[in-house]
This record gives structure tokens, C-alpha cells and sequence, in this order.
């Protein structure tokens, strides 16, 4: 191998290792650089395979780098900080319940529903095992079921007694990646929420990451919501640490144009998983908080080029 070609791949894998650090993208111009400099990688590894003048070990070797730095998703959807002082972020609206930004950002306070079993026009595809397990807390995480009546309290602080649910509009394409911030405590002793991204105007259908709590213990679930109120379940984790620990945690949840998705809790990967349910863009984003006192600090959502 030439030794241009071995100064040239080794300070390309210097620069990805400084732009980008494993499991830490961020937003913004990073990653688009990133991206720019791994396509000239890809096209100098090219010439390199077509014309022999590198060994093929390296080639592979330097492909397999590539392939753990590359973050197609350069198109910023939102990107914001979502603390403050009473109201509403831009973009948001609150279909039940209460949120409001705060200090430690856009907060609900809800009180975990009682266990209830689902009526048989509620009954879906999911898996039974994690519907035992998790029970109740997973379809008020969904906001599929909620039996009580509406009753919101004056008192900011004072628990709602249904799941609190609101949507961002934010059209974003089907190759997406999600950071959310955010920090929670039980209330009731028991935590559950759930987010992802929603098709149609009620925000009814889409992904869902769920998060619960309950005899099992602490539990993240990535279920599919699909028309007529279906629900399947994709991928789960075993049990995790509690997140209910008031300290901060985040969760970046990427999916590529074939449909792989992979979640990373607090930079470690828990979940990797494949579903092509959905191929069309997402009207935005849902968030449900659906036992415990919940505040999202901040949220990125970025796109790919094209996939909107």
C-alpha cells in the first residue's frame, strides 16, 4: 500500500474520531460536516479498491470506521431548549391533561391510573407477555385507554388523574433521528411515559417508546401504533435501572431508510431493531406522561434528505 494512501485514511479516521464521538452526535453543523467528510472517504475508498492501490484488509477495516461515524441526518426538524416560565413552546398543543415549561423544562405532574383490563374492542397485536408484565401502565403510556374522567387541577403541582398528552407538529421524514433530554420522579410510585413520531392529526399512529415501571421492574418497550387503535410491539428491553431518579437522562433514537432503528439510553444501546411499518413521513412528534413527574429539557429531531 502506498504510503500516501496510509497518511490519508489514517488522518480521515482521526478527523471522524474529533468531529463525532461514538454515541454522542449532536445536532447542528457537526454532524453535516461529518457527513461531508465521510463521503469523500467513501469516494477516495473507491478509486482505492477499483485501482488495487490499497490492501483490501484496510479498505474493509476503514469501511467498517465509516459505517460507525456516519449520521445521515443532517436536515434539522426542531431543535430546542425547552425550559422557561409558564405557556407553551412554539409548535406545541396539549390534547389532555397539563404541561407547561418550567426551569427544568416542559413538565407534567400525573398520577398513575389504576389497573384496568382492556375491553375486547381494545385489544391489539402486542405481545401478551409484556402486556402482563407491564400491564395497564403500557396503554396509558399509548393513550389507548383512559376510563376516568377529565379532571385538571388549578394547583400546577397537584397530579392530574389521566395521562397528560401533547403533540409538536413538525413534519419529519421516515429516516429520522431523536434526542430527548429529560429528567423524571414517581409520582404515586409508579413512572410510565411514552414519545415518538405520529402520523395523522391525532397523533394516534406512529412509534412509541414507552417507558413503565411496575412489579417487573423498570421496562423500555418499542411499540408500533397502527390504524383501528392496533398496537404491536417491535422490540423491548429486559429490566433496566430506574430512570425515575430525578437525574438527567438521554435517549437517541435513530431509523434509517430500511427501517433499523437503534435507541441508545444514556450512550449504551438497548435497543436494535427492524420494522418498515411505516414508509411515509411523520406529522410530528407525541409525548405522553403517563404516571410521575415528567420534564423534557430539551429535543432534536433531525431527518435524511429526501425521506420526508
Amino acid at each position: 500500500m502506498p504510503l500516501r494512501w496510509f497518511c490519508t485514511l489514517a488522518a480521515a479516521g482521526v478527523a471522524l474520531a474529533v468531529a463525532v464521538p461514538a454515541g454522542a452526535q449532536e445536532a447542528g453543523p457537526g454532524p453535516e460536516r461529518t457527513q461531508k467528510l465521510i463521503e469523500e472517504l467513501r469516494s477516495l475508498l473507491d478509486r482505492a479498491e477499483e485501482k488495487r492501490e490499497a490492501d483490501p484488509w484496510l479498505i474493509r477495516d476503514m469501511r467498517e470506521v465509516i459505517d460507525k461515524y456516519a449520521f445521515p441526518w443532517t436536515s434539522t426538524v426542531y431543535a430546542r431548549t425547552l425550559t422557561g416560565n409558564g405557556g407553551l413552546p412554539e409548535g406545541w398543543r396539549v390534547l389532555r391533561g397539563r404541561f407547561e415549561r418550567t426551569p427544568d423544562g416542559l413538565r407534567s405532574v400525573t398520577r398513575a391510573a389504576a389497573r384496568s383490563s382492556r375491553g375486547a374492542e381494545e385489544q391489539s397485536s402486542g405481545d401478551v407477555d409484556t402486556r402482563d408484565l407491564i400491564g395497564s401502565m403500557l396503554d396509558q403510556a399509548l393513550g389507548q385507554s383512559s376510563t376516568e374522567p377529565r379532571e385538571e387541577s388549578a394547583d400546577r403541582e397537584a397530579p392530574s388523574v389521566e395521562p397528560a398528552r401533547a403533540l409538536l407538529s413538525a413534519r419529519t421524514g421516515n429516516a429520522f433521528a431523536m434526542r430527548v433530554r429529560f429528567t423524571l420522579r414517581p409520582a404515586d410510585g409508579l413512572s410510565a411515559f411514552a414519545f415518538g413520531p405520529y402520523q395523522g392529526r391525532d397523533g394516534k399512529m406512529g412509534y412509541r417508546v414507552v417507558y413503565a415501571e411496575a412489579e417487573g421492574g423498570p421496562r423500555l418497550e418499542l411499540s408500533k401504533l397502527g390504524s383501528g387503535g392496533t398496537e404491536s410491539t417491535v422490540a423491548r428491553t429486559g429490566e433496566i435501572d430506574s430512570l425515575a431518579d430525578g437525574q438527567r437522562h438521554t435517549l437517541m433514537w435513530t431509523r434509517d431508510a430500511r427501517g433499523r432503528m437503534e435507541i441508545e439510553l444514556n450512550e449504551t444501546r438497548v435497543i436494535a431493531a427492524r420494522d418498515r411499518g411505516f414508509q411515509d413521513a411523520f406529522d410530528g412528534f407525541a409525548l405522553t406522561n403517563a404516571g410521575g413527574k415528567l420534564a423534557v429539557e430539551s429535543l432534536v429531531i433531525n431527518d435524511s434528505s429526501g425521506s420526508r
